[in-house]
């Protein structure tokens, strides 16, 4: 009986920490809402201004592109974590001068609402 309790007691010492990983607190989603929020306030900021050569510098090379009917780019950078059950993808639009005009963020899993 008293191994029972003790490899009982093992086992859920193991699972405990898996499993309440799996789902955040309400304070734990807020704090990512504003981390993305803040990101993406400052991507806008940066359409006009920020070129492709400086997303490379700073992300390395996208994983794919793709050209525009103008003649711009569209690049996606995707960022993957956990064995690739976490992660999202980054898609920049670039005019033909390399300029930033638009992009696109999808994070993975996608909010539970």
């Amino acid at each position: 009986m008293k191994t029972v309790n003790v490899l009982f007691s093992v086992v859920l010492a193991a699972v405990v920490p898996l499993v309440s990983g799996c789902s955040m607190t309400m304070e734990q989603r807020w704090e990512t809402e504003q981390r993305w929020e803040a990101f993406d306030e400052r991507m806008r900021q940066e359409i006009g201004v920020k070129t492709e050569d400086y997303y490379v510098r700073e992300w390395g090379k996208p994983a794919k592109t793709r050209q525009t009917t103008d003649g711009g780019e569209i690049a996606t950078w995707e960022f993957r974590d956990y064995d690739d059950a976490q992660g999202w993808n980054q898609d920049l639009t670039f005019g033909p001068d390399g300029v930033l005009t638009e992009f696109h963020r999808d994070y993975r899993p996608k909010e539970q609402g």
